[in-house]
């Protein structure tokens, strides 16, 4: 994946026109512009009618449950769609499929997204595929109206080494069994997930 660069006199504007077709994963070597970055992208989205933003803090998401835990509250689901839902990925396909309504536009931000790779990197393709999964579904699968949903991934040197990785999920389908992959439809509609990198700087 090659990378594009932006500086701070160029978005946000021009960021939300590239959400409009890709997720996007946003680099930078230094924390505080990571951090001021996913903010001020959030507060610009939220001022879109129709649009819901759920921030993850990635620093605080290193496993399954932690990650989860932050999810439902963004996604503002029932306190009864919660308790089996970080036991499999399977549960985490399902809830993120439920909560495919109610917004024209969904965005999630997962800032210091790389705090998981450090942690257990599986866990993050599996994680990314079914965001990506989920949101090809929306799109492309879905007979309900469309709700477009994209995630912003915002880190540091270690994302930029798993885009660069041909065979991670910002460049290709996770590679189950066909048979076996619950978004199997996905991948017969949608070659690979539409990202694009693109590194912060001024």
């Amino acid at each position: 994946m090659s990378f594009a660069t932006f500086e701070s006199t160029s978005w946000p504007q021009s960021v939300i026109q590239l959400l409009d077709d890709h997720h996007l994963v946003v680099l930078s070597d230094r924390p505080r512009a990571r951090q001021q970055f996913g903010s001020s992208l959030g507060d610009h989205l939220r001022t879109i009618t129709d649009t819901h933003v759920v921030t993850i803090d990635g620093a605080a998401a290193t496993d399954l449950p932690s990650f989860c835990r932050q999810l439902v509250q963004g996604l503002l689901l029932p306190k009864i769609k919660v308790n089996p839902w970080w036991r499999d990925m399977q549960s985490v396909i399902e809830v993120l499929r439920s909560a495919c309504t109610g917004f024209k536009r969904r965005y999630l931000i997962w800032q210091d997204a790389d705090a998981m790779l450090e942690s257990d990197v599986e866990l993050f393709c599996r994680l990314v595929n079914a965001m990506f999964g989920v949101a090809a579904e929306c799109e492309h699968i879905s007979l309900d109206p469309v709700m477009l949903q994209r995630v912003v991934f915002i880190g540091g040197a270690k994302l930029g080494a798993y885009a660069e990785d041909v065979n991670g999920q910002f460049c290709r389908w996770l590679d189950d069994d066909e048979q076996d992959s619950p978004f199997w439809e996905v991948m017969s509609v949608v070659e690979r997930p539409p990202v694009i990198a693109y590194r912060l700087e001024g």
